[in-house]
């Protein structure tokens, strides 16, 4: 029979246990602190909300802060609203978008369908359809190329 020291095993099975409870402590705090910070910045908030009526699924919402417009693809159209009442500013029709990207400087309008099909921002008349292969689900606008 082989003897042990009782003392070495429990101060290692108590300072692993010490160990454990800090982390879980923290995590606790950690926790408790990210929750009340959340809930005293509360950054976003419901400042208005409006009914689109249509046909289809609505897929990636854009809003265009600079042209003050919000773009919803919807079925075979592209919805769109103006930004601040939300009330409608008219429609892209035929193009089966799945998102919308917006060039501010040249007011050129894309939506990620098959073809692409390009408009004025302005006027919300077509400009083009650009053939793409495959079926493009999303679409960005990077200024930098």
């Amino acid at each position: 029979m082989k003897a042990t020291n009782s003392s070495s095993i429990g101060a290692s099975h108590w300072s692993g246990c010490a160990v454990s409870k800090i982390l879980i402590a923290a995590a606790v705090l950690f926790f408790i602190q990210a929750v009340e910070t959340a809930s005293a910045a509360a950054p976003y908030k419901i400042v208005n909300t409006a009914q689109v009526l249509g046909a289809g699924a609505i897929d990636y919402v854009y809003a265009d802060n600079d042209g003050r417009r919000l773009y919803v693809p919807r079925g075979s159209q592209v919805l769109v609203f103006d930004l601040d009442t939300l009330k409608s500013a008219g429609a892209i029709t035929n193009a089966r978008a799945r998102g919308v990207a917006v060039d501010p400087k040249s007011h050129h309008g894309f939506c990620s369908s098959s073809p692409v099909v390009m408009w004025d921002t302005m006027t919300l008349e077509p400009i083009k359809k650009i053939d793409v292969k495959g079926r493009p689900d999303g679409i960005v606008f990077e200024p930098a190329t």
